[in-house]
């Protein structure tokens, strides 16, 4: 674990913290999901079975992925996609039909950043993850005013931020450490 006091700051990421409710319907057990950006990446480290998960996702607009393994559709199983804080419906949908659908899903996008921008730069020598490690910063009073981790693959960014001040920060919590790798850089 590494602990480290640092100037500079966070209020808010440009991402969204998300709950996402799939199933309610006659077979929920056919019934599988997805998050995928442009390029085809999954963003919830899918495909996820019917259940209620709770994500932080960048905000922008994406394409939910809906699969069911009979073939028929789901059934009566919906998803809702809302602001886990103010309860805001993003998204609701269903597959009515079939082994396949996509929706597109936005949320919108934060605020343009006026404090400090700060990208986390998020490496994984493995290329699996970082097994549950998390990194947080924390402001003076010890509040995380900062979070993010990588769930699958080898690279990926968080960006926050944060009004001026003096903040610690620490990456820890989970497996195999030592492939965990990160840069915090600001705009410039």
């Amino acid at each position: 674990m590494a602990l480290a006091m640092v100037f500079f700051s966070t209020s808010s990421t440009l991402a969204e913290d998300l709950t996402i409710v799939v199933g309610g319907g006659s077979f929920d057990s056919e019934i599988t999901w997805d998050i995928t950006d442009t390029s085809g990446a999954s963003l919830v480290a899918g495909p996820l079975a019917a259940g209620t998960y709770n994500f932080t996702i960048a905000s922008g607009c994406y394409d939910f992925q809906m699969y069911d393994s009979w073939g028929d559709g789901w059934n009566g199983g919906t998803y809702l996609i809302t602001d886990s804080t103010s309860g805001f419906v993003y998204a609701t949908g269903s597959l009515a039909a079939g082994s396949y659908g996509m929706d597109v899903v936005c949320w919108p996008s934060a605020p343009a950043c006026t404090d400090n921008e700060l990208t986390l730069s998020m490496t994984d020598s493995w290329g699996d993850g970082w097994n549950g490690n998390v990194w947080n910063l924390y402001d003076q009073s010890g509040a995380v005013v900062g979070t993010a981790s990588l769930a699958t693959g080898t690279a990926g960014t968080e960006t926050f931020c944060i009004p001026d001040g003096c903040f610690t920060w620490d990456c820890d919590g989970g497996s195999f450490q030592s492939e965990v790798g990160w840069t915090l850089t600001d705009a410039a």
